[in-house]
């Protein structure tokens, strides 16, 4: 009985092996001659739609492509064969070694010989380099020949009679006697492999070559194709009748593009690439615009006005900018031949569509009529030696200018190539930079950009108009101290400041006896931007300005649309930066945003991954850091921005969005919705941080998912609650298998300011949405809180921006992955009590270090803090300066009889796992209301140091600003959400103060505009 059939053509290098282990395990396959160099059948393209070989088609109908594929299909039909090898390792190196013969060594063989023999059309560069391709891929199987007598393991295996069929070609008709005789181990395999009976009952006597073809030209008559292989003694794997017939690795090629009509011109003077490369990096107007009317050959290329025809038809100019940006996709044809830029003017149900552009010749037809809608556009050529054309030129290309059409004007609205689309507002988004770069270049860092660059320009409207006057707004030079009070109308865009109070946040002003130079720089005195030179006279250009010189790096805690469409949209003024954006982000967001946004779908691809323009590039970080980088304290953060580094954890955002009869895993899915507050069911002694998980009632069903450390630098964390009865630790289990969690992932970056001789080191703590760990299946926030008590301890981490989406009607049930004030109290309560134990061993330590007892300090969890800057004498003694470490006095000093230690111990994060949190925290049952249990007073000596005292009964996070941010607007008559949700922080925090547990910290809810200094 027949097993199937084969179809390709006799002596197909990819084909010798699969005939050979068919014939070897007695299979009856029925081979059909197919050769798609003659064309193949319709009902052969049902098989396989390439039309390429071979193909195996089933006696059951089982129809499979791909050589690899078919060999390991029908060896495995023999369960006892040994040429899949003994072990996964062996099937792994052998699918390896086929492979790397299938795509790396025959195409080069390909390359070589089909141009010779006239096969391919001869190019003797592309020929060379084919040949260099070949010995260097043969040359990795000599070495890996030298020491072992097949590629897998000590016997013949399937990769062997696959890559000897493989290397046949080259045997045929280049690997000579000389060749042999450089490559024994190649050849002592080879000839090896190909004896093996069940290779040779399928070709031809192996015979060797004396001498290789030569790499010439190949005669115009097709006869020498048929003889050549005769000359060389070739080996005879087919009749010689259809040696001219036989394809390789790659079928009949397509017939060639017709050559664009611009190709036809003889090659230019003038390299375009070098203008291109001269207008994306340098200043249009001031470097650009000059160098192309001095170095442009106008014999050769012509410049041409575009105009829409139908602008009475435009509607909204972001559709306007989208129809541009559609006419630009489709002259890609043309983009070796073209340059230009075209741009919107005016507004909605009031615009205009002009441009100009560079064309190679002095015809504008030839370029443009490769977009379909070019009859939609009137092309006027202009004259260089005209001011007025040259001028129109200019302004074109700058994008900073209005224009005059029919006598009225239309200012600048957007402009093509890159994308276009309606400003973004009121959305998350920060600016960051280390006061010490003084505003130098690339020194800002944006997190999250769902507002940004219209944000910008409403904060710079305060100061500049929204269009420039005639008159230039006059510069001033002033450098006063920021405006820290400023008040705004909205949320939204922050300008967030790491900083010291001794820092310089102003840039240096020239002096009075300077002479201004144009352009005028105008340095604002307070708000976000004070200190920073602009030089323009309107908020949108100095609003651009910032964004392309001043932002370096995009930081992305998730790719939702709220935080990232600013940037996305932005993307259209990256064009005349000096150097790529770089999105930072943890690998899941970025991944997210290159496949669902920069895809040529929902955007352009704009990066510079899978052929894209370029003006955006993606770094990866490592969860927790790498522990590769820096050293002490900043150990393990990655510098992504001049100045500024970080260290990203994942954090959860709530669960998918799918309707009724999903069981939601990795988050709460069962909680009742209901529209009030819900209490849970503590008893009124128990401490919330030692609540057991689990005691609200009615919560059975839920099931616990801990996301564990696996990245350098993730806090020592692992879960430690132990599963209960109705709780599933990690992710769920269902009867049809291991089902994924359908968490959303979200990220909280630790943002690092490295210590100069002037500043200390100092951090931020900045969350992307986040959800409560009381109600999350995916509990991570307490592991985020691990890393961060050391350092609130150690006086390095002295602002948390967290988000307070809603205020205390909100019920858990519709948090949509955000938090509440009562989420968040209590988890600044959890954080508390690991900053508490931070401090306690921190304070311990230098206690046994002052008595001269010296203990081993375990290294698990342990933050490396900054050393000693320097010392001073006073008298006899000295005191060590350090910076800003716990337990330091008000001047920064450490107590004379102290020294300072290295290290801080992190906590162990709480386990308390509630389901349902309640609006007023429960009362403790301490002896004294700040002290832990750990802590015994009674046996507390009367000498203890007072340090000690402190770090346990002091307020935990005082001198902590917890700056709340993400609040929903309701856009309802009524006070702000905002300042009901800083009310009820206020609340929270005065109940646990008069209990004798107060935080400590400091809340502030965000607003446009405003600036935190750390």
């Amino acid at each position: 009985m027949s097993f199937g059939k084969l179809y390709s053509y006799t002596g197909n290098p990819r084909t010798t092996s699969l005939v050979a282990v068919a014939k070897a395990n007695g299979l009856r396959v029925e081979f059909v001659p197919t050769e798609p160099a003659k064309g193949v059948s319709a009902e052969y393209l049902k098989l396989n739609k390439l039309g390429k070989v071979p193909t195996f088609e089933g006696a059951d109908g089982y129809v499979l492509t791909e050589c690899i594929a078919i060999a390991v299909y029908l060896t495995s039909q023999n369960e006892k064969t040994t040429l899949l090898g003994k072990t996964k390792q062996d099937y792994a190196s052998i699918l390896r070694w086929m492979s790397y013969a299938n795509s790396e060594i025959l195409p080069a063989l390909g390359g070589w010989f089909r141009p010779i023999i006239g096969r391919d059309p001869y190019n003797k560069k592309n020929v060379d380099e084919s040949q260099k391709a070949a010995l260097k891929a043969v040359k990795t199987l000599e070495e890996h020949l030298l020491v072992h007598t097949y590629l897998v393991g000590e016997r013949l295996t399937l990769a062997d009679l696959f890559a000897v069929g493989i290397m046949a070609r080259g045997f045929q008709y280049f690997f000579d006697k000389a060749w042999r005789a450089e490559n024994p181990n190649v050849t002592r395999w080879y000839e090896t492999v190909y004896n093996q009976p069940i290779y040779s009952a399928v070709v031809d006597k192996l015979e060797f070559i004396d001498e290789a073809i030569k790499n010439v030209p190949p005669k115009k008559e097709p006869a020498p194709k048929k003889e050549q292989p005769k000359k060389e003694a070739a080996p005879k794997a087919a009749p010689k009748k259809e040696v001219a017939a036989e394809e390789e690795e790659e079928e009949e090629k397509p017939a060639p593009k017709p050559k664009h009509p611009l190709d036809l011109l003889p090659r230019a003077t003038f390299v375009l690439d070098d203008w291109k490369r001269k207008y994306s990096n340098e200043e249009t107007r001031e470097v650009a615009l000059p160098w192309f009317w001095e170095n442009m050959n106008f014999e050769e290329y012509s410049i041409w006005r575009v105009d829409y025809k139908y602008n009475d038809e435009l509607t909204m100019t972001f559709m306007t900018s989208n129809l541009i940006g559609g006419f630009f996709a489709r002259l890609e044809g043309s983009r070796k031949f073209i340059f230009g830029a075209a741009s919107v003017y005016g507004v909605t149900n009031d615009s205009v569509v002009q441009g100009a552009f560079l064309i190679r010749g002095q015809d504008a037809l030839p370029a443009f009529e490769v977009a379909p809608d070019y009859e939609s556009y009137e092309f006027t050529k202009l004259d260089p030696t005209k001011a007025e054309d040259k001028e129109f030129v200019n302004d074109q290309w700058a994008w900073d200018k209005s224009i005059t059409v029919k006598g009225k004007e239309y200012p600048w609205a957007d402009g093509k190539g890159s994308g276009g689309g309606p400003s973004e507002d009121n959305v998350t988004g920060f600016l960051v930079r280390s006061t010490a770069s003084k505003w130098a270049k690339n020194s800002v860092l944006a997190v999250d950009a769902g507002s940004h660059l219209a944000a910008i320009t409403r904060i710079l409207e305060r100061e500049f108009p929204l269009v420039s006057s005639i008159t230039p707004a006059p510069a001033t030079q002033n450098c006063n101290d920021n405006d820290q009070d400023q008040e705004s109308p909205s949320p939204g865009h922050v300008n967030v400041n790491v900083s010291t109070p001794d820092s310089d946040s102003c840039a240096e002003s020239p002096t009075g006896s300077e002479q201004v130079i144009e352009p005028i720089l105008t340095t604002l005195e307070n708000g976000p931007f004070a200190g920073l030179p602009f030089p323009h006279r309107s908020a949108r250009a100095n609003a651009l300005h910032v964004v392309r010189e001043h932002v370096s790096t995009y930081l992305i805690t998730h790719p939702h649309l709220d935080h990232v469409s600013g940037f996305v949209i932005n993307t259209a003024a990256f064009h005349n930066t000096s150097r790529p954006k770089r999105l930072a982000a943890l690998p899941f967001t970025v991944n997210a945003i290159k496949t669902h946004l920069f895809n040529n779908v929902v955007w352009p691809n704009l990066t510079d991954e899978d052929g894209g323009v370029g003006l955006v590039t993606f770094q990866r970080l490592a969860e927790g850091g790498n522990i590769a980088l820096g050293e002490g304290s900043g150990r393990g953060y990655i510098e992504i921005c001049d100045g500024l580094g970080v260290k990203g954890f994942k954090v959860s955002h709530g669960h998918c969005m799918r309707g009724p009869g999903h069981v939601h895993r990795g988050s709460n899915a069962n909680i009742p919705e209901t529209p009030g507050i819900q209490h849970g069911a503590n008893h009124p002694h128990t401490h919330p941080a030692m609540i057991p998980a689990g005691a609200t009632e009615g919560q059975d069903g839920r099931s616990l998912s801990f996301s564990l450390p696996s990245q350098p630098g993730t806090p020592l964390y692992t879960g430690n609650v132990p599963p209960e009865t109705g709780r599933t630790a990690s992710v769920s289990q269902t009867t049809g298998g291991f089902v994924e969690p359908c968490v959303i992932d979200s990220t909280a970056y630790f943002i690092r300011t490295e210590s100069t001789p002037h500043t200390p080191a100092r951090e931020v703590l900045i969350f992307g949405d986040v959800e409560p760990d009381s109600v999350s299946l995916s509990p991570r926030t307490a592991h985020v809180w691990a890393e961060a008590a050391p350092k609130i301890a150690a006086g390095l981490l002295t602002g948390i921006f967290i988000e307070c989406s809603y205020n205390n009607s909100q019920g858990d049930a519709v948090l949509y992955g955000h938090l509440a004030p009562r989420h968040l109290i209590q988890e600044l309560q959890n954080l508390a009590e690991m900053v508490k134990d931070a401090r306690r061993e921190h304070e311990k330590e230098k206690e046994e270090l002052r008595k001269g007892r010296k203990r081993k300090r375990a290294s698990n969890g342990l933050l490396s803090l900054d050393g000693l800057v320097g010392t001073e004498e006073r008298g006899t003694r000295k005191a060590s300066k350090t910076r800003n470490l716990g337990g330091m006095g008000k001047d920064g000093l450490a107590m004379e009889d102290e020294a300072m230690t290295d290290y801080a111990a992190s906590p162990t994060p709480s386990r308390h796992t509630g389901t349902q949190t309640p609006t007023n925290p429960v009362t403790g049952s301490y002896a004294h209301p700040s002290a832990p249990s750990a802590l015994n007073l009674v046996n507390v000596s009367a000498e203890h140091p007072k340090a000690v005292l402190s770090a346990a009964f002091d307020m935990p996070l005082k001198g902590l600003k917890v700056v709340v941010i993400h609040v929903k607007d309701t856009l309802a008559d009524g006070p702000l959400v905002g300042e009901s949700i800083l009310q009820e922080l206020q609340e929270g925090e005065k109940v646990l103060a008069e209990q004798g547990r107060g935080l400590g910290c400091v809340f502030e809810v965000s607003k446009n505009g405003e600036s935190y200094y750390f």
